[in-house]
C-alpha cells in the first residue's frame, strides 16, 4: 500500500526537477500509455483464471452501469451549487481565472473574461474531437483486456502469484511515470494563482460519486459498500482504479471498476453537449473526473469556454493525484 504513494510522489519529484526536459516528459507519457495497456492485458489474464469468469462478466456489466450512472448523477448534484455561484458572481470570479489557449483564443472568450490574471498556457485542440479518441480511450482498453483473456486461455499459462506480482510492478511503474507528468505542472504555484473554487470542485465531484455508490449499494441491496465506494472513487481513472481494486478486492471487483470508469469516461465524451445544456458547464467536468486533464478535455472545451477548460484541467490534475491513495485506502479499510 505504501509503495503506491511512494511511486507517485517520487515520480512527481522527478517531473518537477526535470520539468524543462521535453524528451523525458514525452517518453514518460509514452511509457505510461504502454503500462496502461500491459496492465489491462494482465487483468484479462487474471480474470480468465477464474472458472466462473463468464458469469462474472454478466454480473459485472449490470453493477457497472448502475455505479457509473449514480456516480455521475451524484457528482453533478454536488457541483451544481458551485456552478450557480459562478454564474451569479461571474465577473468577480473570472477575474481570478484567465486561460490563454495557444491554439484557440476567440473573441467570445475574451469578452467573457475579466482583466488578465497570471497566464497559464494550455494547449487545447480547437478542431472537433476525432474518432481516434474513442478508439484510444474505449475500444483499445477493452481490446487489451480481451487479448489478456485469450492469451491465458489458449497460449500462456502463468500461475496467479506470478501474475499478481507482474500487475503490482507494472502498477508502480505507471504511477511513477504518471507522477512525472504531474510534477512538471508546479501545482502549488498554480493553486496560489487561481481561485479557491478550482480546488473545491473536484472534491465535491468525488463526494457526489461516493454518495452515488452508497445509494446504489443500499437501493439495490448489494451489501458490498466498501467495494462500491472503492470503485466509484476511481473517477474515470480506469487503469489505476481497476488494478488497485483487483489487487485488494479480487478479480470481479477489478473488472467492475474497469467497466464502471470506462463507461463514465465514454459517457462524458458522448453526452458532453447534453450535459452542458441540461446541467451547466460544470456537469461534464464533474462526470469526467480524472480524465478531464487529457482525454475528455477537448470535448469540454468544444462545448463550454476557455474558463471552464481551465477548471477541467485542474479538476483532472487534482483527481489524478487523489484517486490512487484514496482507492487504496478504501479498499484496505
Amino acid at each position: 500500500m505504501i509503495l503506491i504513494f511512494v511511486s507517485l510522489i517520487i515520480g512527481m519529484l522527478v517531473g518537477y526537477v526535470y520539468k524543462q526536459d521535453d524528451v523525458l516528459q514525452q517518453r514518460s507519457d509514452q511509457i505510461s500509455l504502454i503500462c496502461v495497456y500491459v496492465l489491462l492485458v494482465l487483468m484479462g489474464m487474471s480474470t480468465s483464471q477464474n472458472e466462473e469468469f463468464i458469469q462474472i462478466f454478466t454480473d459485472s456489466g449490470k453493477i457497472s452501469i448502475l455505479l457509473a450512472l449514480f456516480g455521475m448523477l451524484g457528482s453533478i448534484v454536488c457541483t451544481l451549487p458551485v456552478y450557480l455561484f459562478l454564474k451569479k458572481k461571474k465577473k468577480n470570479v473570472w477575474g481570478f481565472l484567465s486561460l490563454y489557449s495557444v491554439s484557440d483564443t476567440t473573441k467570445s472568450d475574451a469578452q467573457d473574461t475579466a482583466p488578465p490574471a497570471p497566464k497559464l498556457e494550455l494547449k487545447i485542440n480547437s478542431s472537433p474531437p476525432s474518432e481516434k479518441l474513442f478508439k484510444k480511450d474505449f475500444f483499445y482498453p477493452l481490446f487489451c483486456f480481451i487479448v489478456g483473456i485469450l492469451l491465458n486461455l489458449y497460449i500462456l499459462k502463468i500461475n496467479s502469484d506470478s501474475l499478481d506480482n507482474l500487475v503490482l510492478y507494472t502498477l508502480y511503474g505507471l504511477l511513477f511515470f504518471t507522477g512525472i507528468g504531474i510534477g512538471k505542472l508546479n501545482i502549488i504555484d498554480l493553486f496560489r494563482r487561481y481561485h479557491v473554487l478550482i480546488i473545491i470542485i473536484p472534491f465535491l465531484a468525488l463526494l457526489g460519486s461516493l454518495l452515488g455508490a452508497v445509494l446504489v449499494n443500499y437501493a439495490f441491496d448489494f451489501s458490498r459498500l466498501r467495494e462500491c465506494l472503492s470503485i466509484n472513487a476511481g473517477m474515470s481513472y480506469y487503469s489505476i482504479s481497476s488494478v488497485i481494486n483487483k489487487t485488494y478486492l479480487g478479480d470481479q471487483v477489478g473488472l467492475i471498476a474497469l467497466l464502471t470508469n470506462l463507461i463514465r469516461e465514454t459517457a462524458t465524451m458522448l453526452f458532453c453537449y447534453s450535459l452542458v445544456r441540461i446541467f451547466g458547464p460544470l456537469a461534464p467536468i464533474s462526470t469526467g473526473g480524472a480524465s478531464t486533464m487529457d482525454t475528455t478535455l477537448p470535448f469540454i472545451r468544444r462545448n463550454t469556454s476557455s474558463e471552464y477548460s481551465l477548471i477541467a484541467f485542474f479538476n483532472g490534475v487534482i483527481l489524478t493525484i487523489v484517486v490512487p491513495p484514496l482507492t487504496t485506502f478504501i479498499a484496505n479499510f
